[in-house]
């Protein structure tokens, strides 16, 4: 932006108006106003300093000039960038963390937990929904009407590779989580129900999973993932997100309910319904996908596999896992 109002000043300083400008420069009238301002009170052209913490190098910077110059130092960048040596470090270390977890987590089985919002709206895929049909067809089947805010619940959700799940654990509507409350379902629910079956606990980073008292808590009293495990920004590697809950949804929620308990009711009798062996063969997917990460270079999945969720289901049972990867890995009738 700082570019553009130099050029506008210039072109105001050669005596054009204000509509040339516009039409010139392809910007708005109060743009061109505000620069002229600036002229006429003195002030530079510059950006002005905004609230906030500047942000004064990111990740994805620090990977640019040490791919430009690899045998440059740390140090020397900081210097570029007039931040301090630790800065860096930190962009550095950041920028390898979803590839580095996935390697840390190649070796674990888990149990998954995590939380879904349903609504009584009917939900599709405006992909793969499809209406055949051999002539005229009404609206009524062709069109999908949604409510502007329809009623919801949440719910969370837990299943294991063994191929367990817990029954489903209801919030009421409109709630937001805390890490109190958290603390609360672990004690008197979660691990309970689990009993003193052997798990890993796996959880991805939200504030009420992160927070001080659940991770002091849990280091305590059953073996997890700290919030340090998890990959960041990685719903393409939790089997909840990326199977799961669009299995429950898309059979639960075909037709609108009446109510909310309707549509708890709807979703249970299907959370209920899932089989042993499809639980067990979607979380089998979970290793493929953390192997293709790292294969990747911590790209996503949805942009280098072009398999569907369906597809990459029904491949990961025979997947070739290497000899040292076998050792690591426990089988699922052991967990």
């Amino acid at each position: 932006m700082e570019t553009k109002r130099v050029e506008i000043a210039t072109l105001v300083r050669a005596g054009h108006t204000t509509s040339n400008i516009i039409k010139e420069l392809n910007v708005s009238k109060a743009t061109v106003c505000r620069v002229r301002k600036r002229l006429a009170d003195g002030d530079d052209l510059k950006n002005k300093p905004r609230s906030g913490r500047p942000v004064k190098i990111r990740p994805n910077q620090v990977k640019t000039a040490f791919e430009a110059m690899p045998t440059m130092k740390m140090s020397e960048l900081a210097k570029k960038k007039s931040v301090d040596p630790s800065t860096v470090s930190k962009a550095v270390k950041a920028g390898d963390l979803r590839l580095d977890r996935c390697r840390r987590i190649l070796s674990d089985l888990k149990h998954n937990g995590d939380r879904k919002t349903f609504t009584v709206d009917p939900v599709y895929n405006k992909q793969n929904d499809r209406v055949i049909c051999f002539g005229n067809v009404s609206n009524v089947i062709r069109s999908v009407s949604k409510t502007k805010h329809p009623a919801s619940v949440m719910m969370l959700g837990i299943v294991a590779s063994t191929g367990d799940k817990m029954p489903p654990i209801w919030f009421p509507t409109g709630y937001r989580l805390t890490g109190a409350d958290y603390l609360e379902l672990l004690k008197t629910k979660i691990t309970k129900k689990s009993g003193k079956s052997s798990y890993v606990f796996q959880q991805d980073g939200a504030p009420a999973h992160t927070c001080k008292a659940v991770q002091d808590w849990m280091e305590t009293n059953m073996k997890f993932w700290p919030k340090t495990m998890w990959p960041p920004q990685s719903p393409d590697l939790n089997p909840l997100d990326f199977s799961f809950w669009w299995h429950v949804e898309s059979q639960a929620c075909r037709v609108r309910h009446s109510n909310v308990e309707d549509l708890k009711t709807s979703v249970e009798k299907k959370w209920k319904a899932m089989k042993r062996s499809y639980i067990i063969t979607v979380c089998q997917a979970f290793r493929r996908r953390v192997e293709a990460v790292i294969e990747a270079k911590e790209e996503y999945l949805e942009l280098t596999l072009p398999q569907t969720s369906s597809r990459l289901i029904s491949d990961d049972l025979n997947h070739p896992l290497s000899k040292d990867l076998r050792e690591k890995f426990c089988p699922i009738s052991q967990l």
